[in-house]
């Protein structure tokens, strides 16, 4: 038998950088300078928060940002987010280990982690992970 999820119960971590020339998009940088390849990755961000955001809202979840704040202030991440997501800081360690961390972080036993470049994924298939 299924579980009834409650609101509280529910997380949705989307794991990013800040968008620092030079630190994100390195191999579009190398051809079309790190300038834009962190303002077309400031876009997907942006895209993505939104996104989650608004998915977050309507299944009573809570939105994540878990950044790589590579030596920046945690409010440098807030201020990127959208009222509804709230910026944590990414954990030490590979992928894994930092996945996992965001997970214990996120203070909920249902957690959907989305990558910060992947801005056209359907909301559907976020929701999907929940069920």
């Amino acid at each position: 038998m299924r579980t009834q999820l409650t609101p509280t119960r529910r997380a949705i971590v989307v794991m990013g950088r800040l968008p620092l020339p030079g630190k994100v998009k390195t191999r579009l940088a190398a051809r079309f300078g790190p300038e834009a390849a962190a303002r077309l990755y400031a876009a997907f961000l942006e895209d993505v928060l939104v996104l989650v955001e608004a998915l977050a809202e309507a299944i009573q979840a809570e939105a994540l940002f878990c950044c790589a704040l590579d030596g920046a202030p945690l409010t440098e991440a807030a201020a990127l987010c959208p009222p509804g997501v709230r910026a944590i800081p990414q954990g030490d360690g590979d992928l894994g280990t930092r996945m996992e961390q965001a997970r214990r972080d996120a203070g909920a036993p249902h957690v959907v982690i989305v990558g910060s470049d992947a801005p056209t994924m359907p909301r559907e298939r976020i929701f999907q992970a929940f069920t």
